[in-house]
């Protein structure tokens, strides 16, 4: 009953439920972007950091044009780019004056931004692409039972960043990931505690491409 009255009204102000309902993920990606772009002009007059951050203000407003004519079939759609945003807009704010952490941060930042850019500008701004990712042992051989973890390249620096990691065990594991890059390395979770080598992988399109899944290779420990 509520949602006949809900539409009723939608349809008497000239709207429907499914244009209104789902703008939210659309107004904080807005926003996030925002307070981002000022974030990187700020960083912009710092010459050691100018560079890069310029090429992260002209992504930004690639997303920000993007974004305002962009109309979102879900209310979730989006969100995995704008949690990112978000994990952005903290690094930015916390960027140390100067020092080469932080340079390579910034340059990891547009590298990022570059291959989100990439992928949004063929699938749209709520595409996470599959990725597959096969631990190999010598480099050639599949190697089964392995948990594969990834970060963010640009929170790589940040101890406290939490890493995510693919459901199930390899070989191969596959999820839904929003389009960056990232550092993968996989881990045998027998009690020895071995770790892959840290490997970066961009979660991007080839050219003029997106094939999907996405197929990567990272080191068994």
């Amino acid at each position: 009953m509520k949602l006949l009255m809900l539409a009723a009204f939608y349809a008497g102000a000239g709207l429907t439920a499914q244009t209104l309902i789902p703008q939210g993920e659309r107004q904080i990606i807005l926003a996030t972007l925002s307070t981002l772009k000022e974030s990187f002009e700020r960083n912009a007059a710092n010459p050691d950091l100018r560079e890069s951050a310029l090429r992260c203000i002209k992504r930004v407003e690639y997303f920000q044009k993007y974004a305002t004519r962009w109309e979102p079939r879900l209310p979730a759609a989006g969100r995995g780019l704008r949690v990112s945003f978000q994990k952005m807009l903290e690094v930015v704010q916390n960027l140390p004056p100067s020092s080469p952490e932080a340079a390579q941060t910034m340059r990891d930042l547009a590298d990022d931004l570059s291959d989100k850019e990439s992928v949004c500008r063929r699938s749209g701004l709520a595409a996470q692409p599959e990725v597959e990712v096969r631990p190999k042992k010598d480099g050639v051989t599949d190697a089964r039972g392995l948990e594969v973890w990834y970060i963010e390249k640009f929170l790589a620096s940040d101890l406290t960043a939490k890493p995510h990691r693919f459901p199930g065990f390899s070989s191969p594991v596959t999820d839904e990931l929003v389009p960056g890059r990232y550092l993968f390395w996989s881990r045998d979770p027998s009690g020895m505690n071995s770790l892959g080598a840290k490997i970066e992988q961009r979660v991007a399109a080839k050219g003029y491409k997106l094939s999907v899944p996405i197929r990567i290779e990272i080191m068994a420990p």
